[in-house]
C-alpha cells in the first residue's frame, strides 16, 4: 500500500511538473514573442538559407535562446531601426549563430 501511494505521489509530481512547465512556456511565449524571424530577416536571411546550411541543427536552441534573452529592449531597438540597422548586434546571445548564418555561402558553379 506504501508503494503505491509513493508512485501515485511521484506521478502527481511529474504531471504537475509538466502542466507547470506548459503554462509557463505559454505565457513566455504570449508575453516573449521570440523576434529570431524578424531579426534573420532583417539581415536577409531566408527560410530556405536556415534550414539547409550546415548549422541549421542549432537553430531551436538559437529560438529558445531568443525567448530567454534579457535584451528585449535592445531588440525591439535595433528591429525598430528599419533597413538602416547595422550587422548582428553585439547584444543578441545568438550574435556568434547570426553571423555563421550570414556568412557569405558557396554557390555551386
Amino acid at each position: 500500500m506504501e508503494i503505491m501511494a509513493l508512485v501515485f505521489a511521484a506521478a502527481l509530481l511529474v504531471v504537475a511538473a509538466w502542466t507547470a512547465r506548459v503554462l509557463f512556456s505559454h505565457y513566455r511565449l504570449k508575453e516573449h514573442p521570440a523576434r529570431f524571424p524578424k531579426m534573420a530577416d532583417r539581415l536577409g536571411l531566408t527560410l530556405y538559407d536556415i534550414r539547409y546550411s550546415d548549422v541549421a541543427l542549432h537553430l531551436p536552441t538559437a529560438e529558445r535562446l531568443c525567448l530567454v534573452c534579457s535584451s528585449t529592449k535592445e531588440c525591439d531597438a535595433w528591429l525598430a531601426m528599419g533597413k538602416a540597422a547595422p550587422a548582428v548586434p553585439a547584444f543578441c546571445p545568438n550574435a556568434g549563430y547570426l553571423h555563421l548564418l550570414h556568412r557569405p555561402h558557396d554557390t555551386p558553379d
